[in-house]
């Protein structure tokens, strides 16, 4: 889904994990890396049954939630107890995020780790109202914002080479899930680190975060190409690559199917501005 069609369509309502500490000056504390593990399960996961003893699974009024939405490269967040929170917003771009559910209430759960000032394996914990498809729309917001998801292979299924470039391949890619107007399964391309590319793994990653800045921040002008959602590569293979040698990240955007521009200009001997 394009970050344009994302900006049409109502986001869903979410909130922070009533994890987070929030002190009486209105500051707001990431949740620590150990009960980010109690927390947070996989979406195939067993959810425990509600209505346990730990203290942080007791509802909380609807008022006494901090709600979040998504405005531009940032999670943005609303008062708490007429406080205003601290931080008020948190920087999305080259952050990391994936989708579970709470392990007690069986509610959607995205993790934000990596955020400037947040210690190793603490996370921002933003539950999603509306159930696991809400949750997938509020994570491809998240994603057209310059946030990293992990879950390639769950979402796109690799079907041909279609170009390449100096350091890295594109492949022409079949969602699993979303389909096109006419019911296809939706075809979009991806961009992926050539594993037989000169150069250290560094170098690659510096590249791959600078173009998603670039990206992310040129979201909505009509001659720039629709950037879907960056990824880093957990998965054992993607594209044909073997694990010892497999993509360290992936850019998916809108497939646009008149072959290559190059080719264009050099057949028409330059296109005018």
């Amino acid at each position: 889904m394009s970050e344009r069609r994302h900006r049409a369509m109502a986001a869903p309502l979410m909130h922070l994990h009533r994890q987070h500490v929030v002190r009486t000056d209105g500051a707001i504390w990431p949740v620590p890396a150990v009960e980010v593990g109690t927390i947070y399960r996989d979406m195939c996961d067993e959810v425990a049954p509600a209505g346990g003893t730990d203290a942080w699974q007791s509802p909380v009024d609807w008022s006494e939630r901090i709600q979040a939405h998504v405005e531009d490269q940032q999670l943005l967040f609303g008062p708490f107890s007429g406080f205003k929170v601290s931080p008020a917003s948190l920087e999305l771009l080259l952050s990391d995020v994936k989708l579970g559910r709470d392990a007690t209430t069986g509610d959607a759960l995205i993790v934000i780790s990596g955020v400037n000032g947040c210690s190793h394996g603490s996370a921002w914990l933003v539950v999603v109202e509306g159930g696991h498809g809400a949750a997938q729309l509020v994570l491809a917001m998240m994603s057209a914002a310059g946030a990293i998801r992990s879950d390639f292979t769950s979402c796109y299924k690799p079907l041909r080479q279609i170009g390449a470039g100096s350091k890295t391949l594109v492949y022409a890619v079949e969602s699993i899930s979303e389909k096109d107007t006419q019911g296809s399964f939706l075809v979009q391309a991806a961009k992926v680190a050539d594993p037989n590319s000169q150069g250290s793994n560094t170098c690659a990653q510096q590249d791959f975060e600078d173009e998603l800045k670039m990206l992310a921040q040129c979201q909505g002008h009509p001659n720039v190409i629709c950037f879907q959602a960056a990824f880093r590569i957990t998965d054992a293979q993607v594209c044909g690559s073997d694990a010892c040698r497999k993509p360290q990240w992936a850019m998916v955007f809108d497939h646009y199917r008149g072959g290559h521009l190059f080719n264009k200009i050099v057949s028409r001997r330059g296109l005018s501005e």
